[in-house]
C-alpha cells in the first residue's frame, strides 16, 4: 500500500472490527434483555394463574384475574367459569340433600341408609322411635340385628335384589 504503513492499515481495520464486535455484542445483550422481559411478561401471568389454583384448595371463592397475553387470560375466564360451574352445583347439590334430608327425616316408614356389609349407617325418626335404640345405637348394628333369625334370609334375598 503506497504511502500507509501496514500497521496503519491494519490497525483501521481492526479498529473497525472491534466496532462492529462492539455493535453485534450491544445488540446481542439487548436482544437478551429484551427476551427476558418478554419471558417474564408471559411467565409472570401464568405464576398468578397458577397460584390462584393452588389457592382455591383453601378459599373455594378465590378466583383468577384474568391478565396477560390473551391465550392466559382466556385460561384464567375459563378456569373461573369452571369454578363457577362447580360452586353452583355444590349448591344445588346441598339443597337437593337438605330437601330429600326432609322427605325422609319426616317420612312415617321406617328408613335405613346401610353400607354394602349392611351396617347401618343412619336411620330416620321413625325407625329410631319404632325400634327404641338410638341413632348412636342404630349405628353400631347391622341390618341383621334388627331381624329375627327366621327373618334373616328374606333380608338377604331383598338385599340381593336391591344391588
Amino acid at each position: 500500500m503506497a504511502g500507509l504503513r501496514e500497521t496503519d492499515a491494519l490497525g483501521n481495520a481492526r479498529a473497525k472490527s472491534v466496532k462492529i464486535a462492539a455493535l453485534g455484542l450491544i445488540t446481542l445483550l439487548l436482544m437478551l434483555v429484551l427476551a427476558r422481559w418478554r419471558a417474564n411478561s408471559i411467565a409472570q401471568p401464568i405464576r398468578e394463574l397458577a397460584e390462584s389454583v393452588d389457592r382455591v384448595q383453601f378459599d373455594p371463592l378465590h378466583r383468577a384475574t384474568p391478565q396477560g397475553p390473551a391465550e392466559v387470560a382466556h385460561v384464567a375466564q375459563q378456569f373461573n367459569a369452571l369454578l363457577d360451574t362447580i360452586e353452583r352445583q355444590q349448591q344445588e347439590r346441598s339443597a337437593l340433600s337438605r330437601h330429600y334430608g326432609s322427605i325422609i327425616n319426616n317420612a312415617r316408614d321406617f328408613i335405613f341408609l346401610m353400607d354394602e356389609r349392611r351396617q347401618i349407617v343412619d336411620a330416620n325418626a321413625a325407625a329410631v322411635g319404632a325400634y327404641g335404640y338410638s341413632i348412636e345405637e342404630l349405628r353400631q348394628m347391622t341390618a341383621y340385628d334388627l331381624r329375627a333369625s327366621e327373618a334373616r334370609q328374606v333380608l338377604e334375598r331383598d338385599w340381593e335384589n336391591v344391588t
